[in-house]
């Protein structure tokens, strides 16, 4: 199938498949990085730490620590994200996941957003020794009011990748895909205090579309103040053709606590 031909269907199966995930909140290569985005001009900076438990591919317990600088100026916003994680199994205390996403975005229209990004990761949990990507896309502004914020992006990335070839059974050590990226972005204000907020993340390989990760991240975030919060959330990411070794699923339950100035 061209990709002129699979591009639209890709579309519709995304806004079908999130509206089904997100009616239930409940989701490799995706890292979140659309929740607690800015909307005043100037410099903000976060420092989190959470804590987790694991199914699927590993069974342990994780402290994470993170940090996230934001700079908006008029029409643009670039944000850089960093995150380490690390885990005790056995009695052994290891590190086994970072990250650093950077992401520039510039509103060409009132509902119009684009978006260049690139990506550095880790994670041992999933054999994965490098991933670096790069992609560019478009986002639009759905609903954007006091109870409901509800967005859609979509766009192409190139990824590499590189595994632990000592570790795996037939999967290629290293492969360079392109992918379509997408996700739906919605935000629920509960109440003053409280925001229900879900992110699904598509991405689907252009050349074999049953090759496809998804990333469903739903929090409930309480605002203790208004520099700190509280959240409790569940992460689920799919990849459906993984190595040959590790399950297809694994589940995030994660509660954590946010420092924002």
């Amino acid at each position: 199938m061209s990709c002129a031909r699979w591009i639209p269907i890709q579309l519709f199966t995304l806004v079908a498949l999130t509206m089904i995930i997100s009616a239930s909140q409940s989701a490799v290569g995706q890292v979140n990085v659309e929740r607690l985005r800015k909307s005043a001009d100037g410099a903000h900076f976060e420092l989190g730490a959470d804590f987790a438990f694991r199914s699927g591919n590993s069974e342990y317990i994780q402290l994470g620590v993170a940090g996230r600088f934001d700079y908006l100026s008029g029409k643009s916003h670039i944000f850089t994200i960093g995150n380490v994680g690390y885990a005790e199994s056995n009695g052994s205390a290891y590190k086994n996941r970072a990250f650093i996403h950077q992401r520039f975005n510039y509103a060409f229209a009132r509902l119009v957003t684009g978006e260049l990004f690139g990506q550095i990761e880790q994670d041992e949990f999933v054999l994965l020794r490098l991933r670096l990507l790069g992609g560019a896309g478009v986002r639009l502004q759905l609903i954007d009011d006091d109870e409901y914020t509800i967005y859609l992006g979509t766009g192409l990335m190139v990824e590499h990748e590189e595994l632990d070839e000592s570790r795996l059974v037939s999967h290629p050590a290293v492969v360079t895909p392109i992918r379509s990226t997408n996700y739906l972005s919605i935000r629920i204000r509960i109440s003053g205090s409280m925001d229900i907020l879900n992110i699904i993340y598509l991405q689907p390989k252009l050349t074999d579309p049953a090759d496809i990760r998804i990333l469903s991240d739903g929090r409930l975030v309480f605002h203790v103040s208004e520099h700190v919060s509280w959240s409790n959330s569940i992460l689920v990411r799919h990849d459906g053709i993984p190595p040959a070794n590790l399950k297809t699923t694994d589940v995030d339950v994660k509660s954590g606590l946010t420092i924002r100035f």
